[in-house]
């Protein structure tokens, strides 16, 4: 998978996981899925506060029930998951206000 198609996949998740009546299984994400929501939900905080509401819930959540402890910033930087948070703010940011207009 290329950079741009796992960029996509991780903001997918964060879509679906950030959205409203949506309520994601615990089989459907692990433990990097909860720290991605956790970052996403930081990330959007201040231009969409429900969404971020709803991802920090659903990793926080997730982290609880496996007892692991939220990774830092630097940590998911330094795994390679994510290359450039402006980027990746950005792209979340368009992708919850698109959806949010296809309704």
């Amino acid at each position: 998978m290329d950079a741009r198609a796992k960029e996509d996949f991780l903001l997918t998740k964060c879509l679906k996981a950030g959205s409203p009546g949506v309520l994601l299984q615990p089989a459907e994400f692990d433990v990097i899925d909860a720290n991605l929501f956790i970052l996403a939900a930081r990330l959007i905080n201040n231009a969409l506060p429900s969404a971020a509401s709803r991802l920090n819930e659903a990793g926080m959540n997730y982290l609880a029930m496996c007892g692991s402890a939220p990774m830092q910033c630097e940590e998911m930087i330094h795994s390679g998951l994510i290359t450039s948070l402006p980027r990746f703010k950005q792209m979340l940011e368009h992708k919850f206000k698109e959806k949010r207009h296809a309704v």
